[in-house]
């Protein structure tokens, strides 16, 4: 599912930027879905990386919804294109680290 390149310099910083995307862009209820991802979290074995986790959280609920509010057949990759946009928008890495 997520094994691009790209997917891999996913980090824990870049989350945070994904939800402030789906709140600014979609106006998504933030405090709603993110104690949907943690429960979610909460019930994957715990050796689970939690960017996996958001990974694969937002892939099942969040990309059918997106889809949804875009009018995109579903199946079409809008999370992962989503994720692709905030990875890119940090270049450099370094950035990342210092602003957690």
């Amino acid at each position: 599912m997520f094994d691009r390149p790209v997917f891999n310099e996913f980090q824990e910083a870049h989350i945070e930027k994904v939800w402030a995307l789906l709140h600014e862009k979609f106006h998504f209820n933030l405090p709603e879905w993110k104690k949907e991802f943690k429960g979610f979290l909460g019930k994957q074995p715990r050796n689970t990386d939690i960017t996996d986790a958001f990974l694969i959280f937002g892939s099942r609920f969040i990309d059918p919804v997106l889809n949804d509010i875009l009018k995109r057949r579903n199946g079409y990759p809008t999370w992962n294109r989503l994720i692709e946009y905030v990875i890119n928008s940090f270049p450099n890495k370094e950035k990342i680290r210092y602003r957690k």
